[in-house]
């Protein structure tokens, strides 16, 4: 019914579902998918980031999360989830395709062609991919490059007007009018004509998305960066996080965490990551020792605790015991019924607590297959919207 479109119906199976059961794990991201579909942005991204926190390794949903808020018009909070989803998936073109999408969004064009150049290697007749890449190439000024890409696009899909059109703006760019005109002209044919915005393409500047980002945000793409062992990007969440709020304590916290991995490159990885952990907890304790008040404890512990330490074939007590001594001396300037309050948490980390709360209601399955489909752009217009992916599990 859904692959069908009949969205309005499936949402209506689905919320009967939820109704029923509303930890049903199968119903919410799909119902989340509907209403990415019929465009309640805001409905599928709360439905969206609790599936993430049931299952924080499912790069389907990772990535549906990010094309939530890239069809919302928020390509800077998207890139950083379709950058996990495509860190989990670095084979799939469709994640490729997404990344790419939030990148030329951004006015980042080279990026998003470089990115796009191994799929479009790899399949040269998908027409989203050769449309978007021509798109990215004409926009950073590789108008021959681009209209290979243009080219490409009307063999993958020779009825859309819209590629003919653009073939002919990347020819005219580069300086072959005689083929442009001729490209123009079978566009034209087809009912798409050139405007005066067409003729030309003008470089544009790579657009400021700060404003799109938040702490709460930034902490959801750090846990799920973390727990999928990706600390490149859960670090790079937090400083951004930091440079928003360079007072947040969870964040800090969490960051100081997060430098000890669960696997090193070498001793020289393995002492820096030792030593850079040594210094965050000096900075935080020096930070916070002639404070008025001590901090909330709820907050001194992250977001996320790195359980893998216990297995790993390293002597990590020197470094646990200044964990261990500061959160002691902090909670015990507390009174007792202060040390466990119920502090907010980020949304998609407190979604994979409760997943965890309810596991004795909810059996595990033995087997979890994922089944994913993609849904190519209308002929005509390139997709700014990216590729979602279906995912059910099954019974």
């Amino acid at each position: 019914m859904q692959r069908e479109g009949r969205f309005s119906e499936a949402a209506d199976i689905y919320r009967g579902v939820l109704t029923r059961d509303p930890r049903n794990f199968d119903a919410t991201p799909l119902l989340g998918l509907t209403a990415l579909e019929m465009g309640d942005y805001t409905e599928a991204q709360r439905l969206i980031r609790a599936a993430v926190g049931w299952n924080p390794h499912d790069p389907a949903a990772i990535g549906n999360l990010g094309i939530c808020f890239l069809r919302a018009g928020r390509p800077t909070i998207a890139l950083r989830w379709l950058q996990v989803a495509l860190a989990l998936q670095p084979d799939s073109a469709s994640a490729r395709f997404n990344a790419a999408t939030a990148l030329h969004d951004l006015g980042r064009f080279r990026d998003a062609a470089a990115l796009l150049q191994p799929a479009y290697a790899a399949d040269p007749t998908s027409y989203p991919v050769c449309l978007l890449l021509g798109e990215s190439l004409l926009a950073s000024g590789n108008a021959q490059e681009a209209a290979h890409a243009f080219d490409a696009a009307t063999y993958a899909l020779p009825e859309s007007g819209h590629a003919w059109l653009r073939l002919s703006v990347a020819f005219a760019a580069a300086g072959e009018h005689a083929k442009a005109h001729q490209c123009a002209t079978r566009a034209a044919t087809m009912g798409v004509h050139a405007t005066a915005s067409s003729e030309r393409e003008v470089l544009r500047e790579p657009r400021d998305g700060t404003a799109e980002l938040t702490v709460p945000l930034l902490a959801d793409i750090a846990f799920v960066a973390l727990v999928n062992g990706l600390h490149d990007e859960a670090l790079e969440a937090l400083a951004t996080a930091l440079a928003i709020d360079p007072a947040n304590l969870s964040m800090r916290w969490t960051r100081a965490i997060s430098v000890l991995k669960p696997v090193y490159r070498d001793t020289a990885d393995l002492e820096n990551s030792r030593a850079a952990f040594a210094r965050a907890m000096e900075d935080i304790a020096a930070s916070y020792a002639c404070t008025a008040s001590p901090p909330d404890p709820s907050k001194v512990v992250g977001i996320i605790q790195p359980f893998y330490i216990s297995y790993q074939p390293y002597n990590n007590r020197d470094l646990l015991m200044r964990h261990g001594a500061l959160c002691a001396a902090w909670m015990a300037t507390l009174p007792i019924d202060a040390i466990a309050p119920n502090a907010p948490q980020p949304a998609v980390a407190s979604a994979c607590r409760r997943r965890s709360s309810c596991a004795s209601a909810s059996p595990r399955r033995k087997s979890e297959t994922i089944r994913r489909g993609t849904r190519s752009p209308k002929a005509g217009s390139r997709s700014s919207t990216g590729i979602a992916s279906n995912s059910s599990f099954s019974k």
